[in-house]
């Protein structure tokens, strides 16, 4: 069969990312995510305030390629999210309005996991992502159509239940590897060894495999979500003596992460108050999924009146959204004035993330550390670990990975992306089955 690999968006950069797996003899589509980022802020700017900043563009990828398929007669069969990040997930409403606007029947269903389901689809207003979903279990087979059949499993990354896919179309094979890295002690989600072992064993004999490349230029060795965890545990322990308000912000879908600062917090002595409405919808769920003990629903509070923890800040210990900066969140109203929490120099602001590398996030995040240091306030940043394979890393996967017959690189920057020429050299590994993806190109399976 003619099965071909259509990259649509994220390649050669990092904002959104979908992939079509197309087969051309029975006019079939499957899709791998839809996401949507944000496109970088103009560096002709000299001197850039968040007035210059206000609402970052939001890009989305080039859904008129889908029309020209649907126009030839070709079917979606099915859309999977394999993660719950906006790059991937984002632009789910954009993608069925636009399929509408053609007149399209919206028949696929959309494959996720029961995390992903719960917070990435069922706050979409439309009943078609809620009646038309299905989740994906680990390590299960799925049956699509009669030419098409998935494997699902769970790869450790920053958000929970994060899917690789393993597909039959026709009488082709893919491996596709969502954004992943490897942590040998993870607290949550499959360890180095099991997810090694299951790629180097579906690997064997496929015909492509797609994988990320959005850190491969890092030497740095990752640490493992257990040595952030003990950070954390140290560092709130520390400054609860000597500081009055603790505020920690980071990623609201990291549910392993937010485990880590809930142990830290009651190791400090405190009681964590959680701000803001995407925090708590994502701890209800990762309550209800079991990701966090549900023992530990007495050492938290939902706060939605923040002045309860501004005259109680030695109580408590605030987690909030703003890690990037970000002008609509909790923290940077905070540090404006938009909300009565008022900084001092007596307390700390903890970073418990990194930054995202586009320019809109480095200058918003640079502000707001502009004006934390003014109140004197003490900023620690960076208490985290990456989501995603650096270059040792992806060294070893790509090894393991070494009998498939093409390697299809998306979602990186494009300096990121040209590493893999190295890699593949150094493993002396045939640099003809390497292919770095661009955007709008379809590739033979």
């Amino acid at each position: 069969m003619n099965i071909r690999l259509h990259t649509i968006a994220g390649c050669r950069k990092l904002i959104c990312n979908m992939t079509l797996l197309v087969n051309e003899d029975n006019k079939q589509i499957l899709i791998f995510d839809s996401g949507k980022g944000m496109a970088e802020v103009p560096k002709n700017i000299s001197r850039i305030t968040h007035v210059h900043l206000g609402r970052p563009k939001i890009v989305t990828p080039n859904f008129s390629i889908l029309a020209k398929y649907l126009k030839q007669g070709y079917t979606i069969v099915g859309l999977i999210i394999t993660h719950l990040h906006n790059d991937h997930l984002g632009s789910i409403v954009e993608l069925t309005k636009y399929l509408e606007s053609l007149g399209v029947k919206l028949t696929f269903k959309i494959y996720c996991s029961a995390v992903t389901r719960k917070l990435g689809l069922k706050s979409l207003k439309s009943s078609y992502f809620k009646e038309n979903s299905e989740v994906l279990e680990p390590f299960a087979i799925k049956k699509i159509t009669e030419d098409l059949k998935i494997y699902s499993f769970e790869v450790c990354h920053s958000a929970p239940q994060t899917m690789g896919i393993y597909c039959k179309m026709g009488g082709k094979k893919l491996l596709y590897l969502p954004d992943m890295k490897l942590d040998y002690d993870p607290v949550i989600g499959p360890s180095q060894g099991h997810i090694l072992d299951l790629i180097e064993k579906l690997s064997k004999n496929v015909d492509g495999v797609v994988l990320e490349s959005t850190t491969t230029s890092s030497t740095k060795p990752n640490i493992t979500e257990n040595e952030v965890r003990a950070k954390l545990r140290n560092l709130l322990s520390y400054y609860s003596d000597i500081k009055e308000g603790i505020i920690v912000t980071s990623f609201s879908t990291n549910a392993a992460r937010i485990l880590s600062i809930i142990e830290a917090t009651i190791k400090s002595k405190r009681t964590l108050a959680v701000f803001g409405r995407a925090m708590q919808n994502c701890l209800n769920v990762f309550f209800e999924q079991q990701l966090i003990p549900e023992v530990y629903k007495n050492n938290v509070e939902f706060i939605d009146n923040i002045n309860i923890v501004e005259k109680k800040k030695k109580k408590y210990v605030l987690l909030c959204s703003g890690h990037q900066g970000e002008t609509n969140s909790a923290l940077f109203k905070i540090v404006n004035g938009l909300l009565p929490y008022k900084l001092t120099s007596k307390d700390l602001v903890l970073f418990s993330s990194k930054l995202i590398p586009v320019l809109n996030c480095t200058v918003s995040r640079a502000l707001l550390f502009t004006e934390l240091l003014q109140r004197r306030t003490q900023v620690i940043d960076e208490v985290h670990t990456s989501g995603h394979i650096n270059r040792q890393d992806t060294e070893i996967v790509v090894q393991r990975l070494s009998k498939a017959k093409k390697f299809f690189i998306n979602h990186g920057d494009i300096k990121e992306s040209v590493n893999y020429y190295a890699i593949f050299d150094s493993l002396k590994l045939d640099l003809s089955s390497l292919i770095i993806c661009e955007d709008n190109r379809s590739y033979p399976l």
